[in-house]
């Protein structure tokens, strides 16, 4: 593969490490539960980005952001709607990032060997 292929791998690469310290520095107003659950999404959807095939994986970032966004709104939660925003958020963009590093690697790979 050409090294100007290269360049999703490392835009994705780059997204992966800056998304989780972008959101810890919007989450420090916030209590330490909420960092906590942030931090576990994150790794969470880290994981399942890299082990869960697309299809499973696009049905379960459906299924996880409709009931996420039945429970945190609507149920008496003590919790800004910023924090809100950014746990229905966490877990499918991490998870989308994984998967797509996942992929770009899988070409990577299959073409370079």
């Amino acid at each position: 593969m050409l090294r100007r292929n290269l360049i999703p791998i490392y835009c994705a690469l780059l997204a992966v490490v800056l998304l989780p310290i972008g959101l810890f520095f919007v989450t420090q107003p916030y209590q330490a539960n909420l960092q906590i659950g942030l931090a576990l999404q994150l790794a969470l959807g880290a994981v399942v980005g890299l082990f869960i095939p697309s299809l499973m994986l696009t049905w379960l970032m459906i299924g996880l952001t409709a009931l996420g966004t039945a429970i945190l709104p609507f149920d008496y939660v003590v919790i800004p709607i910023p924090a809100k925003l950014l746990l229905l958020a966490a877990f499918p963009l991490m998870a989308s990032l994984a998967a797509v590093i996942r992929g770009d690697l899988l070409q990577y790979y299959s073409t370079a060997g």
